[in-house]
């Protein structure tokens, strides 16, 4: 799927765990058979990584940023999400019918250091959280789909598109 794969990474992080190192043109793809998603209305999302780079498109939606963990579906009305990095470091996540992308605070994540990042989506509430490391949650409510998640390929370290690419690493 990608001309320059990931890279396994051995001990990469401060606790010994291995990794996948992503560079400027390489992901990794689950098809959506193995999507655990589908069909999901709540749901969360936890990994442990590091970026080495700041993504693209800040104050845009979630799938016009740089692709971290990526089910966008193409087009409109779909009940797809994903977790992005804007042009200031940021987090975002989104999902879609209506799209709707939460920035995660002010929490800039593009600094080298690992990170732990824990996103969840209620839809019964409407609502999305994103916790960073220890900081207090950012939480966003309203303006989501309370519909279940449709079956979707999941794209790691990159946009559905192939278009952002992640550069860093992913430990979990």
């Amino acid at each position: 799927f990608s001309a320059d794969l990931p890279v396994f990474r051995a001990n990469a992080t401060p606790a010994g765990s291995a990794a996948v190192g992503f560079t400027n043109n390489g992901m990794l793809f689950i098809p959506s058979d193995l999507s655990p998603m589908g069909g999901a209305t709540n749901f969360s999302l936890a990994l442990v990584f590091r970026s080495l780079a700041s993504g693209t498109g800040a104050g845009l939606q979630w799938f016009a940023q740089t692709g971290i963990v990526d089910a966008d579906l193409a087009g409109a009305h779909h009940t797809d999400w994903g977790l992005s990095l804007d042009s200031n470091g940021v987090l975002n996540f989104g999902v879609g019918a209506p799209d709707y992308t939460f920035p995660g605070g002010s929490y800039a994540v593009a600094d080298a250091e690992w990170h732990v990042a824990v996103v969840s989506c209620e839809a019964t509430s409407q609502e999305l959280r994103i916790h960073v490391d220890d900081l207090p949650a950012a939480v966003s409510r309203g303006s989501i789909s309370r519909a279940a998640r449709e079956v979707s390929n999941i794209v790691l370290g990159g946009s559905q598109n192939a278009a952002r690419y992640f550069v860093g690493d992913i430990a979990e």
